[in-house]
């Protein structure tokens, strides 16, 4: 149906008002009459997104996803920040602050996903290493 599409180019999109539009404007353009045609359209923006980022900007990633915060390491860090940043990779909101998010096409890379399962079980960890409930 018509509001299931609307839907899910809101939560393909970010819910990132430019690219609800850029999406929107190609739907319309192309006239998808199946959902194969336009789950296809979708996936192009996703592909997208996927191919501008670069594997040693995984971690990274995961810590964005997981802290909702853009920390810049160091200059060199920056190039990869500005990339995510410019390519709609990481996502800026504000509410009452300002936060951050992965777009959701970079949170389906695998590696992004493993990187965040990653961060995840390392954070679950003791800070003196040893396995929890040991002993």
């Amino acid at each position: 149906s018509y509001e299931r599409r609307v839907g899910e180019i809101i939560a393909r999109s970010g819910g990132y008002p430019r690219e609800i539009v850029q999406m929107l404007q190609v739907v319309v353009g192309s006239m998808p009459h199946t959902d194969f045609e336009f789950r296809g359209l979708l996936n192009e923006f996703a592909d997208a997104h996927r191919r501008a980022v670069p594997a040693e900007a995984y971690a990274w990633l995961a810590e964005v996803a997981l802290d909702r915060n853009l920390v810049v390491r160091d200059d060199g860090h920056r190039h990869i920040v500005d990339l995510m940043l410019s390519n709609h990779a990481v996502l800026r909101y504000r509410n009452d602050s300002e936060w951050f998010d992965l777009h959701p096409a970079v949170r389906e890379i695998v590696g992004v996903i493993r990187a965040i399962d990653e961060l995840r079980r390392q954070r679950a960890q003791p800070p003196d290493g040893s396995a929890a409930g040991s002993g």
